[in-house]
């Protein structure tokens, strides 16, 4: 065979065929044939034996004998960067040209996407049952529920958290103290002077109260060091009528709120145009109070903060006399004011709902000598997911509540 005829045994992907040019007589195909002449009965079997020598430690190529390494696309496919799985030998990749863009996409479709999530006409089975889900106590119910607190605890872990799953508000990660507490949009509060939305924005949400009041609360995080004029922003918008707070600066070495209000050692704080200023605090059982002024050019609000220590994160305080005496306290000044009261923990979930509960709860007692606890969560949790977050706690309400029905006048009075 000339040397035109030993360029008719390549190897090709997939497959050993021998393409014969030439009847040329065949030549031996080095060292692991010698001997052995490629007839054309036996040149399949020529070139089977010469790509086994390929993978044995060489590379037979039409013939010749080449030194290892090979090029890389002549490499088997276990060792070659990119493997192929269907076959043990790659040709050498061919230069593409460049596509086209409905090459690439492979479809003339409009490129528009609709950003607008999916309406439906149905409201979601959390949201229906948000609304609907009711166990009303009478007061002697209210009393006996504490015997059987497993039933508390099972009512509580069937109500739906509500929570959002995703910001509403693109770019307002940083606001947020946590990241899985977020405020639900419908109900959020929105900094009505600042145009821009994400300057707008804060971590909290309307609460309704008792008899369809829209905004009887505020419930919201514990000021981080770059909201806290944000937080002072929303409080003279929104008139408030209280503050009431329900956490430690610092609790367990971690920072669960800052510090954002004067005291007796520095009676005077300024948040950029916003000036704040202690004016007196009075210590009770449990919980402080402290008088404050606000002001931001011609405009002051004067407004009681009540402040509760004794409260362990994620729990429930052992005696609940403390938590009703503020309740009571701060429910006189928010008949009094003009606006909702702002109430927040840390994250503005767990003890912030529990004290909105209690608070709605001996409202309802008095007028209605009856509660509705399951309700009251469900109607808070519509407004800002995950409101009252343990069943200690929920079970706490009810003990608070009990207590406070235990002061009121006998029901045949």
């Amino acid at each position: 065979m000339n040397e035109s005829a030993q360029d008719s045994f390549p190897a090709t992907l997939g497959s050993f065929r021998v393409r014969r040019r030439t009847r040329a007589p065949a030549r031996f195909l080095g060292p692991a044939t010698a001997g052995w002449h490629a007839s054309p009965s036996r040149q399949h079997s020529a070139v089977v034996v010469g790509a086994a020598a390929a993978m044995a430690g060489s590379a037979v190529v039409t013939g010749r004998q080449l030194a290892w390494p090979p090029e890389a696309h002549m490499l088997p496919s276990k060792e070659r960067p990119s493997s192929c799985p269907d076959s043990p030998l790659a040709p050498a990749p061919r230069p593409s040209r460049a596509r086209g863009l409905l090459e690439r996409r492979g479809s003339s479709a409009s490129l528009t996407i609709d950003l607008h999530p999916a309406q439906s006409s149905a409201p979601p089975p959390q949201s229906a049952l948000l609304a609907s889900a009711s166990c009303r106590l009478t007061r002697a119910r209210l009393r006996g529920c504490l015997s059987d607190v497993r039933a508390l605890h099972a009512q509580f872990w069937e109500i739906p958290s509500n929570i959002p799953e995703r910001p509403g508000l693109a770019g307002s990660g940083p606001k947020n103290r946590y990241r899985c507490v977020l405020p639900n949009e419908h109900s959020r509060v929105r900094l009505l002077h600042e145009p821009d939305p994400l300057a707008a924005y804060i971590n909290a949400n309307y609460v309704r109260g008792n008899a369809g009041e829209a905004r009887a609360f505020v419930a919201t995080q514990g000021p981080l060091p770059h909201t806290l004029h944000d937080f002072w922003t929303m409080v003279l918008q929104e008139t408030a009528s209280a503050l009431v707070m329900i956490t430690k600066l610092r609790e367990k070495g971690r920072t669960k709120c800052e510090k954002y209000l004067p005291d007796h050692q520095q009676p005077r704080m300024e948040v950029a145009d916003i000036q704040v200023r202690w004016l007196g605090s009075e210590q009770h059982r449990g919980f402080l109070v402290t008088q404050l002024e606000v002001r931001r050019g011609s405009q002051r609000l004067r407004l009681p903060h009540f402040w509760f220590t004794d409260w362990p994160d994620h729990k429930a305080p052992e005696d609940a006399a403390p938590l009703v005496a503020m309740a009571e306290l701060a429910e006189e000044s928010r008949m009094r004011g003009r606006g909702p009261a702002v109430v927040h923990c840390s994250a503005g979930i767990g003890r912030t709902g529990c004290f909105i509960a209690v608070a709605l709860g001996m409202q309802q007692l008095r007028v209605e000598h009856a509660v509705d606890v399951l309700a009251i969560v469900c109607a808070m949790r519509q407004d800002r997911g995950g409101m009252v977050q343990t069943g200690e706690q929920y079970e706490f309400i009810h003990r608070a509540l009990a207590l406070f029905e235990r002061s009121l006048p006998p029901e045949d009075a």
